[in-house]
Order: C-alpha cells, then structure tokens, then sequence
C-alpha cells in the first residue's frame, strides 16, 4: 500500500496537483501515539534524545495522529516523509501537542480546546495545557471522506477528573454530530480512560453509542488492551462507505524501541489497519 501511495505522489509531483485515484475499495495503516514530547526542564523522561528516532518510524504508516508533540518538532519532523502534515501549535506545553500526517489530502482542519478540565498545580496539571482535539476529513481516494479525530482527554484518577473527561465527551460528541453529520469517523489518541474504572467505562460506552462508533475492542479481542493502556480508535462507516478494521497492532509488536529495548515513549504506539468499500445505494 505505501510503495503504491508513494508512486502516486510522485506522480502528482511530475503532473502538478493530486486529483485522487478513483477507486471503489482500499486499505490504510492508522497510528495513534502519545510521543511524550514534553521539554526535558518539564519531564523526568527527557525524552528529547528519542524524538528523532519516533519521526524515522513514523514513515510507515499512510495517517498517523500524534499527542504531547509540544517542544521538540523540528526533531521529529526532521525525518518524516509525507505530503500532508498539521504540526502542533507554537505554545510548547502550553499547547494542544496534536499532530497530523498524511500520504494523501486532508481539509477542512480544526481545533478545539475542551470547555473544561481539572487540574492546575495538582491531579496532573491538565489546565496548564490547552488540551483538546483536532478534526480533518480525509480524502483517502478519490471521493471517498473520512473524517478523523486526535484527541488528548484530561487525565487521572480523581471525581473531578472523570467529571472533567465526561464534560469532555459530551462537546466532543457535540461536534461529531455537527461536523460529521452522516460521514464515516475514526477518532483516535490518548483518552486518559482505565478499563477498569467503572465511570470511565460508563462515559466511554455512552459516547459511543450516542456516536454510533464501534470500538476497536469489539472487533478483535484484545486482551493486553486491559492492562493500562490508555490509547484507543474507535470508528463507524457512513451511507456511503464501509469502514472496517482488519487488524489491531500494539506497541509490544512495533520496532519504537531504541538499541537497548528500551520504548520510545510512555506510551506505546497503537497501530489500526483499515479496509474501505464503496456502498452500493
């Protein structure tokens, strides 16, 4: 699938513009990844050395979305080979960290800090960043949209913070419903949610089904999915196409580990491989 996108992008080099290759069925790879790119005065993980070495991976992948991409872009990006990218805003890890790369086009781009969060100088310090999601359709073939969601939810344990993600939730449901009224979804990052809480999972199993999105988790069986992790994609298909997952990818299996084993970051990288079909109407 890559060596034929990148063809493809050549070609639109030589003759001036993408116009998409008309298709009625496809397949992508998707990655989700909190990169941990938080100033090394800020982070215990001093996590600059590794930030390079994430931009050379994240190459081989067709849309990738990235979280807490706040102080070292220019490292990551040094390495990366796609035609369509979104970086982070300007205000380090005073920003949203919400990265977007793509092998082929994307618009109507946005942005969205969330109306509430919990947590200045304490329960994880959530409010000192401008937490929040993105959104872009995607036009993976000719004519054929999904729009697709990053996400960074508020974090931690505490009532106000479940409070706080439920809030959150709810105004990203909010705009699911004015921005992706009809159209085929994926929304993907870093929830802050643990499997094993009660409230999170209530909060969780309530937004997906006012979305109609199915989880990842629905599909296959992921068992080490319970073991905390807090990384998830969660889709739907549309009128117009189905949208499927084929596979789920977990970090364990990735090669973002440096030359000692050791991971790139604090999370793993969550990888999604996607199939596409034009609906008959």
């Amino acid at each position: 699938m890559r060596a034929l996108l990148r063809v493809f992008l050549g070609m639109c080099l030589i003759f001036g513009s993408y116009e998409g290759i008309s298709s009625e069925e496809g397949e992508f790879s998707f990655l989700t990844y909190n990169v941990a790119g938080i100033h090394n005065l800020f982070s215990p993980l001093k996590n600059k050395k590794n930030m390079k070495a994430i931009g050379e991976r994240l190459n081989d992948f067709d849309i990738v979305v990235l979280q807490e991409n706040f102080s070292y872009y220019k490292l990551l990006n040094g390495p990366l080979n796609f035609a369509y990218k979104k970086k982070a805003d300007r205000l380090g890890v005073f920003g949203n960290g919400l990265m977007r790369l793509s092998q082929t086009p994307f618009t109507e781009y946005k942005k969205f800090k969330w109306p509430k969060c919990s947590g200045v100088f304490k329960k994880l310090n959530d409010c000192l960043a401008n937490k929040g999601f993105s959104v872009a359709r995607h036009e993976i073939s000719l004519g054929v949209f999904v729009d697709i969601y990053n996400i960074h939810a508020d974090a931690g344990e505490h009532i106000n913070d479940k409070r706080a993600r439920y809030s959150q939730f709810h105004f990203l449901l909010k705009k699911i419903n004015d921005y992706s009224k009809g159209n085929a979804v994926i929304v993907a990052g870093d929830w802050n949610m643990v499997h094993e809480d009660r409230d999170d999972q209530v909060t969780f199993y309530n937004f997906l089904q006012k979305a109609g999105l199915r989880y990842m988790c629905k599909t296959f069986v992921c068992e080490r999915e319970r073991f905390g992790r807090l990384d998830r994609v969660v889709y739907r298909s549309s009128r117009s196409i189905s949208l499927d997952a084929t596979s789920v990818v977990f970090g364990e299996e990735s090669d973002f580990y440096d030359k000692d084993g050791v991971p790139l970051s604090d999370h793993k990288p969550l990888r999604v491989n996607f199939n596409w079909q034009k609906k008959v109407n």
